[in-house]
Parts: structure tokens; sequence; C-alpha cells
């Protein structure tokens, strides 16, 4: 039996156990703990705040802190409350989960404290407006949400602060109305102001991850099931993969195991808009096909 999987991308528009009461800490490589602290790359130290609050602060092997994570249950699975990520020792994103998912108003910061960006969510999907800044504080990019998708007017603007795009979008997301302009405010097409996401190495490391990682489920082997599975998911402005949605697939099996593939993808390039890392919607269809099965 031979099985061929094939695949296509498109360009469309981011454990430790807890004791019960004293502090734990332990020294990691690579998030596996290890005796040898000369070999750890990272240190997690947990404690109980309260009856139903877990802390975990992480940091390097140099106790920089990397990380402070709240969390509702001993095991540490369960993301509830205050959320702080810090680049060099210093705040660098912060929020609040409930039960897993990002509530209320997410904040990113440059490593001088300067905001990057405000962003508001809702069960994990943005719902508001969204504000992100060039370093000189201007604003560069005004959006406004409602379950992960655009709403009304969205707007993007140079570090001069002359608009270089207007959208409009409509109850449903559908863009209505366009207008893209170049710093000279000279009208101009949105294909020269950003540029797409992507995997590391390349669109060939993308395609030798996806062909090594990815099994042709025995259920659809069985049911002689093939065809193609389109997904779609968010780089955001860091690298980090949102919203992995299948959108469409021929076979239960076949979708759940693309799937699977693309929620192990490591971090990506961002994609710029006005030279600006961004957060982008990016396309991507895997083909399974079937030959040479004899019966």
């Amino acid at each position: 039996m031979k099985t061929l999987i094939t695949l296509f991308a498109c360009f469309i528009s981011f454990g430790c156990l807890a004791q019960k009461s004293d502090t734990l800490i332990t020294y990691n490589f690579n998030g596996i703990p290890t005796k040898k602290i000369s070999k750890a790359t990272s240190i997690y130290k947990i404690f109980k705040k309260d009856s139903t609050t877990w802390i975990r602060i992480t940091s390097d092997k140099n106790f920089v802190i990397m990380k402070r994570e709240t969390f509702s249950d001993s095991l540490l699975t369960v993301l509830n409350g205050y959320y702080l990520e810090y680049k060099n020792g210093r705040a660098f994103m912060k929020g609040i989960y409930i039960n897993n998912n990002k509530s209320g108003a997410w904040l990113s910061y440059d490593s001088t404290g300067v905001a990057l960006s405000s962003e508001m969510y809702l069960n994990n999907e943005l719902n508001g407006p969204s504000v992100f800044y060039w370093p000189n504080s201007s604003i560069y990019s005004e959006t406004n949400y409602m379950n992960n998708k655009h709403v009304g007017e969205r707007k993007v603007f140079y570090d001069n602060g002359n608009l270089a795009i207007k959208e409009v979008y409509d109850e449903k997301s559908n863009l209505t109305d366009t207008s893209y302009f170049d710093i000279e405010g000279k009208p101009t097409s949105m294909n020269k102001l950003q540029k797409e996401p992507s995997f590391p190495g390349g669109i060939n490391k993308l395609y030798q991850f996806i062909t090594k990682g990815l099994k042709y489920p025995e259920l659809a082997l069985k049911e002689r099931a093939q065809g193609r599975v389109f997904l779609s998911f968010i780089v955001n402005e860091f690298g980090n993969l949102e919203d992995i949605t299948l959108t469409r697939s021929p076979n239960k099996s076949l979708g759940e195991e693309a799937l699977r593939i693309v929620k192990t993808f490591p971090k990506w390039i961002p994609g710029t808009l006005l030279n600006k890392p961004t957060r982008t919607k990016y396309n991507i269809n895997i083909n399974f096909t079937l030959s040479g099965i004899g019966y």
C-alpha cells in the first residue's frame, strides 16, 4: 500500500505538579524536569496563593523572570487570573485569563515600557477596539472586532500620521469599501503595503514539516477516503498561531489529522504591514491522496 500526501498553501489577507502549600522549585531542560542544574534552560517556581489559586513563575537559567501565570488547579492546566510575560526581565505582555480564555484588556509593551498595543478579548476572541502603536507612540492601526472578525472601519497609519489604509466592514465582516495610499497620500494597492507571514525556513520547510509529521488516518484508509482539507489560522504580530480553524474536509478523520499537525507548528515569521509585524490570516490546504491500494 502506498499513500501520498500533497499540500498547498496560500496567503489570504499567535509541566510541573504543584504542591498544596509549600513552594516548589524545579529546574527544567526545555520544559522537562532535570536534576542537572547546569543544563537547565528554565526554572519553575510554583506556590499556592490561596485555596483556589496557584502561581507559576518561569525564569531562565540565570533567574531572569520570563513569565508569571495564575492557575485555578494544582495540576496547572487551567489558566485563571493575571498573566504576565517578560522580555529581558521587563513586562512585555499582560492580561487576564478566565478558564483558559483571554478576557478583557490585553496590553503589550516594548523594551522601554512604551505601549505597543491594546486589545479587548471575550472568551479568547477579539471583541471590541484594538489599537497598535508605532515606537514613537503615534497610532499604527485602529480596528474594531466582533467575535474575532473585523466590523466597521479599520484604519492603518504611517508613522508620520498619514493614512495608509481605510477599510470598511459590515456586521458580517464583509469588506465593503477600501482605500490604500502611499506615504505621500497617493492611491496605491494593498499588495505594495504588506508582506505575508512565513514558516521558519520558508515554504519548502513547511512542506517538509507537514510531510514528516502527518499520518494518514487508519479509519480514512479503511474507508478509502481522500481529498483536500481546508484550514485557516491567524499568525499574530509575535509569530504565534491563533484561531486555528478547520473550514472544510471530505472526511472527519482526515480533517482531525490535518488540524492536529497544524496545531504542532512552531512560531512563524509574522506578516508585515508598512514594515511592521501584524496579525495576518493564512489559509492552508492539505490534500490526502491514496494510490496503489489493492483489495
